[in-house]
């Protein structure tokens, strides 16, 4: 999964930038570990399934990309 660097940088949450992190919107690969603490953009896609033996529905989450947008000092 891609993680970007966008620590004192800026860019529109529009599709166009947001389906092209490293190219329309200009962000660099962020350099290490993600430091805890830091804040951080999610961009995920969600699918829901049931199974064959059970009428509960499961719910996934699966991480496409992050971006840093601030870490601590």
């Amino acid at each position: 999964m891609p993680v970007f660097d966008c620590v004192d940088k800026t860019f529109p949450l529009d599709g166009d930038h947001l389906n092209n992190l490293g190219g329309v919107a200009g962000l660099t690969r962020f350099k290490g570990k993600v430091p805890s603490g830091s804040m951080v953009l999610v961009g995920y896609t969600a699918s829901w399934w049931r199974t064959i033996k059970t009428e509960k529905p499961r719910l996934g989450f699966n991480p496409n990309w992050v971006v840093v947008l601030g870490i601590p000092k």
